[in-house]
């Protein structure tokens, strides 16, 4: 009966010494998994920032670059601008706004008694 004991308490010592071994190794591999994301993580961020300068050196213009390619002669016409307003409305955007640069406004001018309302 001591030797059968004996023998099931060396099994279960070898089955804990196997399984700190794996638990070990389960540890060492979520470590090498966590550093190949951390690279990949910076080798995006690293992508998404060079294409972030890259678009915009590109594509993002001045307010004054904007404007020398609208030619001079035109003009907001009130149905422009009612098209304008419709179309944000539509959307039903109300977080956008419209403006118009260069409109003339009075000294104590009243806005909302000239705002004009689509619905």
């Amino acid at each position: 009966m001591k030797t059968v004991f004996k023998h099931l308490l060396s099994i279960v010592d070898k089955t804990k010494s196997e399984l700190i071994v794996a638990q070990k190794r389960v540890v060492n591999l979520q470590d090498e998994l966590l550093e190949k994301k951390n690279e990949e993580l910076q080798s995006l961020e690293s992508n998404v920032e060079s294409t972030v300068q890259c678009t915009v050196k590109n594509e993002i213009r001045s307010f004054s670059e904007a404007l020398k390619s609208v030619p001079k002669n035109s003009s907001l016409s009130e149905k422009r601008v009612k098209t304008a307003v419709r179309d944000a409305i539509s959307e039903d955007d109300r977080s956008r706004n419209l403006i118009i640069h260069g409109l003339k406004e009075e000294d104590n001018e009243k806005l909302s008694d000239k705002s004009v309302r689509y619905i």
